[in-house]
């Protein structure tokens, strides 16, 4: 019985993680302001802000003044907040492709905005004409005619595990009501035990994520992977800051289930009381 109950409350515990990361992972990709602050947070932004002016600078060619002001303009103008705006119609694209059916996306970025920033910047005709050479009005990542196989790969990746997380979702509630459900009732005759055993495998996986995400910020935290000083382009480093991002958006969950929890142990304990002091005074 000892054994059932231990087994029961680890399988709560651990469905309790898996459920707070899929939901997160869910929420944050349901919606277009969520996604917004894991992209900025994790350093998306200002990674893409950077490797934007760093490509655009070393397309300007020539010699000369015009090439200087060109490339001053460029790096003055490209900033994260400039990206972040010119990136949300991408971004709500990839957040309804998620959530259909559809097997195609396109993806059209518009950089008129960008053009029309660096231009402000610039008062030689020389210059702007140079950048309307450089830039197009549009550029084009996934459509029906091209495809970015990188980008389209990691897309394909991110949509199986968003559809692997949903589904997921009411199993996990399953397993954790149903794995509550039994342990009260093993525990049904020992007072408070038939409750706080149940708040007790809350608590555990409530730290337990606790220590993850604590351990998976403060790791990325000092590494400094995926910020843009180490990291500028869509590599790794900048998916694991992304990911680190999602993790860290749980603790604020898993904080509320231990609380919750350490409260339930206390009322638990408190409502039983009579029960567990009859249960002790037949054990001698």
């Amino acid at each position: 019985m000892s054994l059932l109950n231990k087994l029961l409350q680890f399988i709560i515990c651990i469905s309790v993680v898996l459920l707070v990361y899929a939901m997160t992972f869910v929420g944050v990709f349901s919606s277009n302001q969520k996604i917004t602050q894991v992209l900025d947070e994790s350093g998306f932004y200002k990674s893409t802000a950077m490797s934007l002016s760093s490509s655009l600078k070393s397309q300007v060619v020539g010699s000369g003044d015009v090439v200087t002001i060109v490339q001053n303009g460029i790096s003055s103008a490209v900033s994260p907040e400039l990206v972040k705006s010119i990136l949300q119609d991408s971004q709500i694209s990839i957040i309804e492709w998620l959530n259909n059916s559809s097997q195609s996306i396109e993806i059209e970025i518009d950089l008129q905005p960008i053009k029309k920033s660096i231009n402000s910047k610039l008062d030689d005709p020389k210059a702007k004409f140079e950048v309307s050479k450089i830039l197009p009005d549009y550029l084009t990542i996934i459509s029906k005619d091209k495809t970015d196989q990188n980008v389209l790969g990691q897309l394909d990746k991110a949509r199986s595990i968003y559809a692997t997380a949903v589904t997921l979702i009411p199993i996990l509630w399953a397993v954790i009501i149903g794995g509550s459900v039994l342990v009260a009732l093993l525990n049904i005759k020992k007072g408070s035990k038939k409750l706080s055993r149940v708040f007790t495998a809350f608590l555990a996986g409530s730290i337990i994520g606790l220590i993850v995400a604590g351990l998976t910020t403060i790791l990325y935290s000092a590494l400094g992977i995926g910020s843009p000083t180490s990291q500028t382009d869509f590599g790794v480093g900048m998916i694991g800051a992304i990911v680190a991002t999602l993790i860290s958006q749980t603790i604020p969950v898993f904080l509320v289930i231990a609380g919750a929890s350490v409260f339930g142990i206390i009322i638990s304990k408190v409502i039983f009381k009579r029960s567990d002091k009859k249960i002790k005074e037949k054990k001698r």
